[in-house]
């Protein structure tokens, strides 16, 4: 299995790997290579995997393991110069250039969910993690810095697509034909969550979702809508 998410010039995907998977990042100008990691610890073989991912922050959910991982990419120096490369490279004209770096991948935090994960989505605070539960037909709002469930909404048993920008997190089924619209939005410095008219109408076998601003469009065999 193979995601690609594409923020900021940056694709990364994962791959089931045996017992575990490996995330691979790369550059999308020229498809540059950068990094690579591989995580076997408490994974099933052949675990049905979703992911999500910014220029920060990489998350990985297993829908068998049940198990959803937060890794962070950042860019190092990279490893000290032995002493005779260090001097030629004071003699050369490249000593004033800055050191390349590389980029790393590191495991930070590790949420057990209740059951099967289909669905993670990273809200733009970097703070907030909303994962699709299809068992319990539900969607939950985690903490990703303590590691605590936030809120609970429940949705449709088919909601397959899931989308959060901003404050407006969209959940779109596959077959029942109705799009719940949730909002995640501070009021008075306060967190309220609570969801909205949901939008009813011709909505079959959906195949893929968009949000922009108050626009929503979904689109099924042949029609966009």
């Amino acid at each position: 299995l193979t995601i690609y998410v594409v923020d900021a010039g940056r694709a990364v995907s994962v791959y089931n790997s045996g017992k575990g998977f490996i995330i691979k990042i790369h550059d999308q100008m020229g498809l540059k290579f950068r990094c690579s990691h591989y995580n076997g610890a408490g994974t099933l073989a052949g675990d049905t995997l979703c992911m999500d991912a910014n220029n920060a922050k990489i998350v990985v959910a297993g829908y068998n393991s049940q198990k959803v991982r937060v890794f962070t990419a950042e860019e190092e120096d990279g490893p000290p110069l032995t002493m005779v490369p260090e001097f030629l490279a004071r003699m050369s004209v490249l000593s004033h250039k800055a050191r390349t770096k590389q980029m790393v991948v590191k495991l930070t935090k590790f949420i057990a969910a209740t059951g099967g994960v289909s669905k993670v989505q990273l809200h733009s605070d970097n703070q907030r993690l909303a994962v699709l539960l299809p068992h319990s037909s539900s969607t939950v709002i985690c903490d990703i810095s303590s590691v605590q469930r936030l809120h609970r909404f429940t949705v449709t048993p088919d909601a397959t697509i899931m989308i959060w920008k901003k404050d407006t997190l969209v959940l779109a089924p596959f077959f029942s034909g109705v799009v719940q619209v949730f909002n995640t939005g501070t009021r008075d410095d306060k967190t309220e969550y609570e969801e909205m008219a949901s939008l009813v109408g011709n909505f079959r076998k959906i195949d893929a979702m968009a949000l922009y601003e108050n626009l929503v469009a979904t689109a099924e065999t042949r029609v966009v809508k």
